[in-house]
């Protein structure tokens, strides 16, 4: 047997163990539609597929991150004595009772009561409100939101965060790296938040001249504000303009 077969044997034996490999790993803890998707790049194109699923393909979160989360866990076990007791009609609900111990084993997030102030059906009345509320602020105003740009839309908005600082509050601002860097001002935008006196950092930032590199897959979609601790904006709509501040979609 000549070296050429020995080596086209090797590499069949070692293809088909892959994808065999695959089939039984890749459908672990995975929308069916995803594991098709990963399963025939890597059947069909096995030397593209196996380096990218290494890459992207994990669901689980590992390293560096995992540890960031042990500790952020940690913290929340500890301020669990600070937080608000549920009425007694939701504790005495096993159903309830049920779905809030759930939440707290795979969140680590306690379960606070609260006021609900209602939902913002329009983009104005929604950066008007949070607006108000950061110009009573007189704590902090924590700001942790996808994408976020510094237009005409949400002037209004930052020019308030911007005046809070003046007036000795603390202003935190997170913002996704990849999320908000595509849109229109933004490197003047983060110059703007830093003569602002704004504390402001890039969640999950990819910068590998400075060795920062997180799964380009794996973003932190979260919108959230909250000021002096008690009263919060959660929501779905990004801080820019609803047009994502492009022309063609003002046409539209």
């Amino acid at each position: 047997m000549t070296l050429a077969q020995v080596l086209s044997i090797l590499y069949i034996i070692v293809d088909y163990g892959i994808k065999i490999v695959a089939i039984g790993v890749v459908p672990e803890n995975r929308r069916p539609s995803s594991s098709s998707a990963w399963l025939l790049i890597i059947l069909l194109l096995p030397v593209v597929g196996l380096p990218l699923f290494f890459l992207i393909g994990s669901p689980y979160v590992r390293g560096r991150r995992n540890k960031i989360q042990e500790q952020a866990n940690e913290k929340l076990e500890l301020g669990n004595g600070d937080r608000p007791t549920l009425p007694d009609e939701v504790s005495a609900s096993p159903e309830l009772t049920s779905l809030i111990q759930l939440n707290r084993r795979l969140t680590a997030l306690p379960c606070v009561s609260g006021f609900n102030g209602g939902l913002f059906g329009d983009t104005s009345e929604y950066y008007a409100a949070m607006t108000q509320a950061v110009r009573g602020a007189t704590s902090f105003v924590h700001v942790e939101i996808y994408i976020m740009a510094w237009d005409d839309t949400t002037d209004d908005f930052f020019t308030a965060l911007s005046e809070a600082v003046k007036r000795g509050v603390t202003v935190r601002l997170l913002m996704d790296h990849l999320g908000s860097r595509g849109y229109p001002g933004w490197k003047e935008f983060r110059r703007r938040l830093t003569k602002a006196g704004i504390e402001w950092h890039l969640m999950m930032p990819i910068d590998l001249l400075r060795g920062r590199f997180r799964r380009p897959d794996l973003r932190n979609h979260r919108k959230l504000m909250v000021v002096d601790g008690h009263t919060a904006f959660m929501g779905s709509h990004n801080l820019i303009d609803p047009t994502y501040d492009s022309a063609k979609n003002a046409k539209i």
